[in-house]
């Protein structure tokens, strides 16, 4: 799972404030079960009318996958400080919180950042809404059972019974993800902390429910226009080009015009690199097809042999060469990384070490070390997991990175030449250094574009010095760093 957590501080560099995502507890384990369950009595009283019981589901529309779970992550902990202590009134209790997280997304496909602390806000305000969860359905074939939350979802609504029942053995919460292996929860309940928290996943938990759930795995969908996807920097300087989701290159900076490649008339590529000499390279489209084209006067490279393909399922996200131009490496949305050569040349070697996270599409680039001895996933929370390549030693972890719990947000990753470090973007454009190993951090862009608030950037290119680099937008727009 994503790295532990480390999160930006400020906002005062340019970049993105902190989203408080991993509120304080965050690390602290549940009391004993007994204690727990105990501390849901306050929804023995209900509040709610029966008539209603069972007869509320969530709304098939609005937002979905990835962007969902940020959302409801995103509520939960803006409204968490308003939900403590814990408080007996079927309101301010375990259910009550759930639903205050979960009814306003439901209903209109919006957080309601207007209700976030410090904010003043009535906390019934979203509870009979008709598009919320369910109360009193109890049993329910609607909830489904589970032994192992690997198969949770960031934003799942958890009961421990099968739906939901006014009682002091019942207990509700919301699945917070994990982090270096540990699972957490956003729930309210009454411990030594007394009120809404993210805490240690409970083992009491054993059902989640599937109407949910089914949206926070969906994918999200297309547009039917082309939305610039990637960045490929020529050898030797600034001259780029720039990739849209219909396959479509684009030169920048004096780089030569593209020959043959792909074309669609969806959005469906996702990546683009270039040879070593700059003669040409290829396009990666969401299956895992690798579409070679030249560049100028240049033929288009031979053919890969030995790439991955996942025939109808849009799972490829990144694609890097070795230094070499004998092949390289396709990254999967779950953490795989996939040898394929190019031509007559000999497969590269598996890796080792790297991350996974099985069912959970998070992982959003991927990089190599100058000398192609290993590299590094980045994941949508910021998280950079080192790798090697063949019998070499995995490369030195990550130190001063930027980091969003919770938050899909990171979009690219690049490396400086002399592997000492390199710089994340996230989505507002920022780019944030970090440094490997015990070497410490390289220096924070001194020109470079920024949207507030607008999740818009798309890619990143630096020169192997640092002294230079690219930001592409979602626009098809490229922007020049300076360093």
């Amino acid at each position: 799972m994503p790295t532990s957590p480390r999160r930006i501080r400020d906002g005062l560099d340019g970049r993105p404030p902190q989203r408080d995502v991993s509120a304080a507890g965050a690390l602290r384990i549940l009391l004993a079960a007994i204690a727990l369950l105990t501390a849901c009595t306050g929804e023995l009283a209900g509040g709610e009318a029966t008539g209603l019981a069972g007869e509320r589901r969530a709304a098939s529309g609005g937002p979905q996958g990835a962007t969902l779970q940020a959302l409801v992550l995103e509520r939960a902990a803006g409204i968490a400080p308003q939900n403590r202590p814990y408080i007996f009134n079927s309101i301010q209790d375990c259910y009550g919180f759930v639903r205050q997280v979960w009814n306003p997304i439901l209903h209109d496909g919006t957080a309601h950042p207007e209700d976030y602390y410090p904010k003043a806000y009535n906390r019934a305000r979203w509870h009979y809404v008709a598009e919320g969860l369910p109360v009193t359905d109890a049993p329910s074939s609607d909830w489904v059972y589970f032994s192992d939350p690997s198969v949770l979802l960031p934003g799942d609504v958890l009961a421990t019974h099968q739906g939901h029942a006014w009682g002091d053995t019942w207990h509700g919460g919301i699945y917070a993800g994990a982090s270096g292996g540990v699972h957490y929860q956003w729930d309210n309940t009454v411990d030594n902390l007394n009120g809404a928290y993210k805490r240690r996943f409970w083992s009491g938990f054993r059902y989640y429910y599937r109407p949910t759930h089914d949206r926070l795995a969906a994918a999200e969908p297309e547009p039917d226009w082309p939305q610039t996807r990637a960045l490929a920097r020529l050898p030797g300087g600034v001259a780029s080009l720039a990739l849209d989701s219909f396959g479509g290159l684009k030169p920048h900076d004096g780089a030569p015009a593209p020959t043959g490649g792909p074309a669609w008339d969806h959005s469906i590529a996702r990546d683009v690199a270039v040879l070593p000499d700059g003669s040409g390279g290829f396009v990666l489209d969401g299956f895992g097809g690798l579409h070679p084209f030249g560049l100028g006067a240049s033929p288009a490279p031979a053919y890969t042999k030995g790439a991955a393909y996942w025939n109808g399922w849009d799972i490829a996200r990144r694609l890097v060469l070795l230094p070499d131009g004998s092949g390289g490496y396709v990254l999967d949305g779950f953490g795989g990384i996939h040898p394929f050569a190019i031509g007559g040349k000999p497969m590269p070697p598996a890796t080792k070490g790297g991350p996974g996270w099985p069912g959970w599409d998070i992982a959003r680039d991927l990089v190599l070390l100058a000398d192609g001895s290993g590299g590094y996933v980045l994941d949508g929370w910021g998280g950079i997991h080192p790798f090697a390549i063949g019998q070499n030693p995995v490369p030195p972890g990550a130190n001063g990175a930027a980091y969003w719990e919770g938050w899909d947000i990171a979009r690219g990753i690049v490396l400086l030449g002399s592997g000492a470090g390199g710089y994340v973007l996230d989505g507002f454009g920022g780019v944030h250094p970090f440094g490997l190993g015990a070497t410490g951090r390289p220096g924070y862009a001194k020109v470079a574009p920024y949207w507030d608030g607008w999740d818009i950037a798309r890619a990143l290119a630096i020169l192997p010095d640092g002294s230079k680099g690219l930001v592409v937008d979602g626009l098809g727009g490229v922007h020049h760093l300076s360093f």
